[in-house]
């Protein structure tokens, strides 16, 4: 880096930290005069550099841009004008007038933080002879990692993991040659862009260079296995480019080249592949040439087509049959390749099997997605081909984001945990350098835009504001702000519908043809004519519409220029390195190692924090790029929460997690695969994973033999069969009898009595031969093996017909789909875009035949199943069940499906709905019953004197271990639908019915699963003293109120209109009662005024964003957005006026009021369900969300719960429950208990509004907190935070992840001081003050009005301040104790509100609760209730935290008698509630 760059970085951090502080307030007009610039310039400058050469410099490579405000030059860097036109976006169409564009931000939250590196301190040349003096390196591995360590010119610096990790890999590489009996490990875990792949690959091709000199023979010496294949393909490519540089050094010793290979999916078959086929596993190696290879069948060589370059059998091995005949040094695989592969003689030798040679080492990428049942299972894999192929190699891994690494992958390796070394940077290591930018956008629901068309424009804008890609100006910062965007979203629907849409935004038709219309780009350029117009174009430059600055960093912002746009996805794989933007799910997330990735973008919430922290990785993978990371999200559901707890995608943190390797039903998933494995063994030169998967490709012989083997094990001596099975797999005697006996799925009594079955008929159904082969089915024995490693067993599926081609020319496209996510995608009225896969922008429906929907039309459509689904005979019938009305409905399962292809207007079709929106969404109405035999399930009582005791009445599991599952009909009577237009805001309500002749019928399965059903005894008496416990009736009013108003039937199918019309509702009757002193009562009546009027009518442009505009006359007015000038107008109607007044009948119930207690017991019924899911979890942390379901129903006074696992045929889950259960009730029953106390958001809400007060009057406080603000540099910020958290801690305050964050992020904003948490405190007291007034919880979005109202000086529009207060403040009350309890359960059909304070009277434990501070007796007390109750609970205050070792040591010295046994009481559970912190302590002994 020359001296110049240096200086301005140096200058651009500075200035960039200065800018921060404004845009971390929510100002985004942040901007330096010239003078204040060179100021800062002159603070690096040294002759003979001047500061105005600098500034110019600086300017010349967009690092900064000038702007004329009247005659004064300002300044702005690229992260704050990126900034300011993000926030500006605005939803503006060709031919669109200015004053019906729509805003699409209405919030942001923005953090710039400093990238952290690990030091690279160690030079090459220092090493090389370290090493050999050391004997840790001879001199031929000395040169080999010279010449690895040195590109061109240039030598690297090794950090101080990455030697450590050189240095035991090329010690374990060399003890492995030789034959090992037990595996060892190295996991390797830094951040994104550290050089982790170096630290393997150094070392490891190292050895193995080493190795050749003395032994050429062909074989694979280093076996790297991947999970997703761009991953392998990407590090392909970086191995061959390092293994090239060692050809001639190895050829001067007369020994061959390296050679390496792939053997997965996209690996040719020579004897299929066609000449000049793309080999898309890597692109041309030439410096700057990245062109495609194609294979030339000819010569059996790979040759650029751009420059012609080409690639030998020498260096690659092409085909699948040259690399099992010559196999590569380095082989490249994938699991699911390794799982099916291991039993196929013809290549398992690949694999080390039967060589007699070790494969010394094992490369596992990226580890940390190996999570759950999927984990398992790769644990289970690596543990059948280290039986099989005799091999106990090293295992190396590599993560970023892994907690708890050495036992994680000791468990995933099956190593040892002594063998396991974990190597990660040292603290002291790292560096900081150059910065990171994260921005959170908020869609902006008040212009009713959808989200999408946010991170569409976002993105165009992002890959405008990096450097070009091509063109003049390409890489203008010469790696500083990258090039190219990523956009991340889960969806397959969501990513072809992004992908299609930015295409048509950028000027693109379906067909890849530039479109009449150019790019929405073009509107905001210089060039457009509209700029001509000067009060235009002024106009453009206050609204944020002028993008100048892509112009000058050096995008070609012409008319005719367009933006390209990729994806990459399951479906279309492959990056195209000519797109500026990359569409992508998860299949780029890991590994993908692009430097040019300058930005990511993650449209909604990311669904887990190790899958953000990859995606946000993608980009800056080049130390000294400044990345960005920008989340899209709504203002609705998980969105909004994540938004206005930004903080967690600030710093998120990932959970440890162990694999759950003791999983039985993993066990025998892999148990049947393992015998598939044994069977190989008795055959040469077979695929005996083929034999079975389609055995009448096979020959008779061949089934024969395999029939004698298992007629053997099944009918004579499986012992052979046992021993193999329990060391393939590595499980004790136990468990071994478990897999081979125990239902479901056992090995002896099921799999291969099925096998054996199958193979004596023929697979004959019926006397049919193969009739009983599945068709699609290309995997054995599909009831017992999963299709591939990380999916589930076979379970119902359907059979999708896709509507493809012209009106006169239509063919039929099939896809497959499990029947629950098939019948979710094509929920009749919904639009999906998850087959729109080859950019003809194909958009699919099921809807019944000439079904023509019109706007503003609502309707009840009958959907005949014959119809949907082809005729009754393709459909399963399933039971039948009483209907809503007393009557019967038959339930059928269907098997085939025929969607209907929407026409895009562009194809000829005479069709008159091509005018739907692709927005038109479903949503099936689902019903579930749940059947068991004679309701006998298996019952386990709770113990007598836990909380639940007389509540929880009944827990009784039904699993397939005992012969009696439950049997699960999950049913759909219909969708309902919202059906959307392109032209008008008006929508179509349809409301399908399912019907077989003219008769209603259910769609949907039966599931025979396990499960657990929980009985909950609460009558009427019980709910009400529930709702009125403590200060529940306060804390739940406000909630009652919003539902029954949204809820209400005057609103239905207008439930996000209500939405908005309670809230402005609700911000005008508190800002009565808050200024005027009225009551809510008489708040209503006063909303008939002609003054109530005014203020109602008023709230929408005061809450919501105003929009500027220009008129005729080319005056900028204010007008008001769509959706506030329909809910003036509703305010302003009569009819308005009535429905409200009619909704808000709420206001007067009492909690006797039967209205009030139907709420209670719903909202009763969804918070014991969502604590109930929270349980499992918590009890059973390795399983996932999705893996069981979550059911409710009121049944009298009794709450039905029902938690039923996913998968058919019992996977374990419910059993383990029960077994942990079983174990030690009381603790589950504690741990029930704890789902319903305040959570950490709840606490950090109290201790950060404990901590400002305290601070008034602490002098600690205070000064700890000037500290941390006036600390600079990082080890100055270190001790600061060490100070604060010392003082903190004194206050009993614990400082968990959560808090800290919280406290930096809300409190520590740049440029904050002892004013602004004077000001906070204020806000906050204030707030509990309007609350106190109300009588009712207000949600912030309510009092960030009234707080903004109050303190507004009219400097800027109230809604900009009232933005400023809500980034100042956090969600509190409901809003939080909400996300609690959340649970997921994909046949709910709407959301449902959970309320843990309606369990405090069952688990507050007044009557048995001891406060330590109030009483010198304590201990006496404890013991009094241990001895009477078997449990107690001591309480002590927040500032007595330190006190709890002593409190701890002497309760365990405590012996009670019980009835002259003598116990010992045990402390279960400490646990933080609001202000205090509590010690459940219990005798286990005298409960169970």
């Amino acid at each position: 880096m020359s001296d110049l760059k240096k200086i301005m970085l140096s200058c651009l951090d500075d200035i960039e930290e200065r800018e921060t502080e404004l845009l971390a307030w929510g100002d985004t007009s942040v901007s330096h005069t010239e003078p204040e610039i060179l100021a800062i310039i002159r603070k690096h400058v040294a002759f003979p550099l001047s500061a105005e050469e600098v500034l110019q410099e600086m300017c010349r490579l967009c690092y900064l841009f000038s702007d004329q405000d009247d005659e004064i030059t300002l300044y702005r860097t690229r992260m704050a004008q990126t900034v300011r036109l993000q926030v500006a976006s605005r939803q503006w169409f060709h031919g669109q007038h200015l004053s019906k564009t729509k805003t699409l931000v209405s919030d942001f939250r923005f953090l710039r933080r400093r990238r952290r590196y690990p030091m690279r301190t160690e030079s090459a040349d220092g090493l090389l002879q370290r090493w050999q003096t050391q004997n840790i390196a001879n001199e031929q591995q000395s040169k080999i990692l010279d010449l690895l360590l040195t590109n061109g010119p240039i030598k690297y610096s090794l950090s101080g993991f990455q030697v450590r990790s050189t240095e035991r890999i090329l010690h374990k590489y060399s003890q492995h040659l030789r034959k090992q009996f037990r595996p060892s490990a190295t996991i390797v875990c830094s951040g994104t862009g550290s050089g982790k792949t170096l630290s393997f690959y150094l070392p490891a091709i190292t050895s193995l260079a080493t190795q050749l000199l003395t032994d050429s023979r062909s074989r694979v010496r280093i076996l790297a296995i991947y999970p997703r294949k761009e991953l392998l393909k990407d590090q392909f490519s970086e191995t061959y480019a390092e293994v090239r540089k060692l050809d001639a050094y190895l050829q001067k010793q007369g020994c061959r080249k390296i050679q390496i290979g792939t053997y997965f999916s996209d690996t040719f078959f020579a004897s299929k592949v066609e000449d000049n086929t793309p080999f898309n596993t890597m692109a041309c190696p030439e410096d700057n040439c990245t062109g495609m290879l194609r294979y030339r069948k000819a010569h059996n060589h790979l040759e650029c087509e751009r420059c012609s370059k080409t690639i030998d059998e020498y260096e690659i091995g092409l085909t699948r049959q040259s690399i099992q005949t010559s196999p590569p040094d380095i082989l490249f695989t994938t699991t699911e390749m390794l799982n099916q592969r291991l039993s196929d003689n013809s290549s398992n030798h690949l694999f080390g099997v039967g060589t007699g040679y070790t494969i010394p080492v094992v490369l596992m990428d990226e580890v940390h997605t190996y999570e759950g049942t999927s984990g398992a299972q790769v644990s289970y894999l690596l543990k059948r081909w280290m039986k099989r192929s005799n091999i106990a190699p090293h295992f190396v891994g590599l993560s970023a984001t892994l907690d708890d690494a050495e036992q994680f992958f000791a468990d995933l390796t099956s190593t040892y945990k002594q063998d396991v070394e974990l190597i990660e940077p040292k603290e002291s290591e790292m560096e900081e350098e150059g910065a990171e930018y994260m921005l959170a956008l908020k869609g902006d629901p008040v212009s009713q835009t959808a989200l999408l068309s946010t991170t569409i424009q976002s993105t165009m804008l992002t890959s405008r504001m990096l450097d070009p890609l091509r063109g003049p100006r390409k890489n203008l910062s010469d790696g500083v702000f990258g090039q190219k965007a990523f956009v991340f979203t889960d969806d397959l629907d969501v990513i072809n519908r992004l992908y299609n849409q930015l295409r048509d935004a950028e000027g693109w038709r379906t067909s890849g043809r530039p479109k009449d219309a150019p790019s929405l780009a073009f509107l905001r350029s210089k060039l457009h004519p509209d700029f001509m117009h000067n009060a235009r174009g002024e106009l453009r430059r206050r609204l944020g519409l002028d993008w100048e600055a892509s112009s000058k960093i050096g995008h070609d912002m012409t008319e005719n220029t367009r933006g390209n746009v990729g994806r990459t996805s399951s479906q279309d794989t492959g990056v195209n390195n000519d797109s500026e933007m990359v569409v992508a799910t998860a299949s780029l997330e890991v590994g993908f190692n692009d430097p040019q990735v300058g930005a990511v973008v993650q449209h909604k919430a990311p669904r887990g924090v190790a899958s953000y922290l990859q995606r946000k990785g993608r980009a800056g993978r080049k130390r000294g790029t400044r990345p960005w990371m920008y989340t899209i999200l709504s203002d609705y559901g998980r969105d909004r929460i994540t938004f206005q707890q930004y903080e967690h995608l600030v710093s998120p943190k990932v959970k440890s997690f162990s694999l759950p390797v003791h999983n039985a039903h993993v066990q025998k998933m892999q148990a049947s695969v393992a015998i598939i494995d044994l069977l190989s063994k008795s055959f040469s030169q077979v695929n005996i994973w083929r034999s079975l998967a389609v055995p009448n490709t096979v020959s008779e012989a061949i089934r024969t033999r395999i029939k004698r083997v298992v007629e053997r094990w099944v009918e004579i001596d499986s012992t052979d069969l046992e021993v193999y099975l329990k060391e393939a797999l590595k499980v004790d005697n136990y468990a071994l009898q478990h897999i081979l006996w125990a239902s479901p799925r056992s090995i002896m009594m099921e799999f291969l009595p099925s096998l054996l079955h199958r193979l004596e008929t023929n697979w004959a159904l019926d006397g049919q031969a193969w009739a009983g082969l599945i068709a699609d089915i290309r995997h054995p024995m599909p009831e017992f093996i999963p299709a591939n490693l990380f999916s589930e067993l076979h379970a119902a599926s359907v059979h999708i017909n896709l509507e493809r081609g012209s009106l006169e020319k239509p063919f039929y496209k099939a896809e497959e789909m499990g029947i629950f996510s098939a019948l979710k995608e094509f929920a009749p009225g919904r639009v999906s875009k998850r087959f729109d896969y080859d950019n003809h922008n194909d958009s699919d429906w099921l809807v019944p035949d000439n079904f023509l929907p019109q706007p503003g039309e609502n309707a009840s459509v009958d959907f005949d199943i014959e119809q949907a689904f082809f005729s009754k005979e393709h459909q399963v019938y399933i039971t039948d069940l009483q209907a809503e009305d007393g009557g019967s409905i038959s339930v059928y399962q269907p098997i085939k499906l025929k969607s209907e292809r929407i026409p895009t207007g562009y194809d000829n079709d005479p069709r008159e709905y091509f005018n739907l929106s692709e927005t038109s969404n479903s949503q099936l109405r689902w019903q579930s019953q749940f059947r068991t035999l004679n309701d006998r399930g298996e019952s386990i009582s709770v113990p007598p004197n836990s909380d639940w005791a007389g509540v929880l009445t009944q827990m009784a599991f039904y699993t397939h271990d005992e012969a009696n599952p439950v049997e699960v009909i999950r049913y759909s009577t219909g969708a309902d639908a919202e059906l959307k237009f392109k032209r008008t805001q008006e929508v179509a309500l349809t409301q399908f019915n399912w019907v077989l002749d003219d008769k209603p019928v259910a769609v949907g399965t039966r599931l025979l699963v396990d499960g657990v059903k929980l009985v909950f005894k609460l009558d009427q008496e019980q709910r009400r003293h529930m709702a009125s416990f403590d200060q529940n009736a306060f804390a739940l009013r406000f909630s009652y109120l919003e539902d029954s108003f949204v809820h209400h039937i005057l609103y239905k199918n207008r439930f996000f209109f209500a939405k908005w019309v309670f809230e402005c509702i609700t911000c005008a009757l508190v800002t009565l009662v808050e200024e005027q002193g009225l009551s809510l009562d008489d708040g209503v009546a006063h909303l008939s005024t002609a003054s109530g009027l005014t203020l109602l009518k008023s709230i929408p442009s005061e809450v919501f964003n105003l929009v500027a505009d220009d008129d005729d006359d080319d005056n900028i007015i204010l007008k008001e957005q769509a959706l506030q000038e329909r809910l003036v107008d509703y305010f302003d109607s009569q009819s308005g006026l009535q429905e409200i007044r009619q909704a808000l009948d709420a206001i007067n119930h009492h909690d006797g009021s039967p209205e009030y207690q139907e709420w209670i017991k719903d909202v009763l019924a969804s918070t014991v369900s969502g604590g109930v899911s929270n349980l499992i979890l918590q009890v059973l942390p390795d399983v996932s969300e999705g893996s069981v379901v979550v059911d409710h129903y009121w049944a009298g006074d009794e709450i039905h719960v029902w938690i039923t696992e996913s998968e058919v045929g019992g996977v374990g889950i419910i059993h383990r429950f029960q077994e942990v259960y079983a174990q030690d009730p009381l603790n589950v029953m504690s741990q029930f208990s704890q789902m319903f106390s305040a959570g950490e958001s709840e606490q950090v809400d109290f201790d950060l509004y404990h901590l400002l007060n305290e601070k008034k009057s602490k002098s600690e406080i205070a000064d700890a907190f000037d500290a941390l603000r006036q600390s600079v540099g990082y080890a100055d910020r270190i001790e600061a935070n060490k100070a604060l958290n010392r003082v903190v801690s004194n206050t009993g305050i614990f400082t968990s992840h959560s808090w800290s964050t919280m406290l930096h992020t809300r409190v520590f904003k740049p440029g904050s001081d002892g004013n602004n948490d004077i000001f906070l405190s204020q806000l906050l007291t204030e707030w509990r003050e309007i609350e106190n007034k109300v009588g009712m919880e207000v949600p912030l979005v309510i009092v960030s009005h009234l707080l903004a109202k109050k303190h507004h000086n009219n400097s800027e529009q109230l809604s900009t301040y009232r933005n400023f207060i809500l980034g100042l403040l956090w969600p509190r009350g409901n809003q939080i104790r909400q996300a609690r309890l959340e649970s997921y359960n994909r046949f709910t059909n709407q959301r449902v509100r959970t309320e843990r304070l309606l369990m405090t009277s069952i688990v507050v434990n007044e009557a048995i609760k001891v406060t330590y501070d109030s009483c010198e007796d304590w201990a006496d007390k404890l013991e009094l209730f241990l001895s009477k109750e078997g449990r107690g609970v001591l309480v002590l205050p927040t500032r007595s935290r330190h006190k709890i070792g002593a409190v701890s040591a002497l309760i365990n010295t405590m012996v009670i008698d019980m009835n002259g046994l003598l116990v010992y009481p045990r402390i279960s559970m400490i646990k933080s509630s609001i202000g205090l912190i509590e010690m459940n302590i219990e005798l286990a002994e005298s409960l169970q």
